[in-house]
């Protein structure tokens, strides 16, 4: 690149979306100590997404001489995630006629929240692009499981992929590796995380389950893709659940 950097257009852009999804972690892992290495010195810049898994956070938060700017989703101020969202949405259901009313976009938004990935699958369920298929039957349904969650309220496809994604992850997380002792402790801290009615500072969760802070985090660092585990320590360290 530093060879023909005088050819290039200014401002040059890559992205490298979902990291985390290669199949080949070292390689993936490889890839981005690379990129940290040595991204400073090219006429490029470098724009990567990836969930947090442990190996991806650990390089990006490392101290190797190099800060690379890490924004995180959550820390997004909604509005404006949501305000993204509703543009994918409606490219995402331009071709169904009649037309959605806005106001059904807005619920289906809100519903997403943060989460790209809920409403890509939302736009996945909803209009597949299939003959005989019904967008606002789908719609309609997916806004009233939203609505009134229950086993009456209908059927549960429009969340497979949903499911099938965190339950990969968690599947991940929850390897025979672990001892059967490490994974008790893991489904202890992970149904806390679901059960409690806020977040809690990792100081008191770990007194509150009986094990030290130390054995919390390292239950946390497989589960990071599915809790939001912030990077400040001590009192401001909680946790958020994030996944349906």
């Amino acid at each position: 690149m530093k060879a023909v950097q005088n050819n290039m257009p200014p401002s040059v852009i890559l992205v490298i979306d979902a990291l985390d999804e290669c199949e080949n972690g070292p390689l993936a892992e490889l890839l981005l100590q690379t990129l940290l290495k040595f991204a400073s010195q090219l006429p490029v810049k470098f724009f990567l997404t990836s969930r947090p898994e442990p190996s991806i956070q650990h390089n990006m938060l490392g101290t190797n001489g190099y800060s690379p700017s890490v924004l995180h989703l959550h820390d997004i101020e909604q509005s404006l995630v949501e305000a993204d969202i509703q543009i994918y949405l409606l490219d995402m259901f331009a071709n169904v006629n009649p037309p959605f009313f806005r106001d059904e976009i807005f619920q289906l938004t809100k519903l997403a929240g943060k989460l790209f990935v809920f409403a890509s699958t939302a736009a996945q369920y909803i209009n597949p692009g299939v003959h005989g298929v019904n967008p606002h039957n789908r719609l309609k349904t997916m806004l009233k499981l939203a609505s009134t969650p229950t086993p009456e309220a209908g059927t549960k496809r429009p969340y497979k992929n949903l499911d099938e994604l965190y339950g990969n992850i968690l599947a991940a997380a929850f390897n025979s590796e672990l001892e059967d002792d490490e994974t008790q402790v893991m489904k202890l801290v992970l149904r806390t995380v679901i059960c409690a009615k806020e977040p809690m500072a990792a100081d008191t969760m770990a007194s509150f389950l009986g094990i030290t802070v130390e054995e919390l985090k390292a239950c946390l660092g497989p589960l990071q893709s599915v809790i939001h585990v912030p990077e400040t320590e001590g009192l401001d360290f909680s946790l958020a659940c994030i996944f349906f």
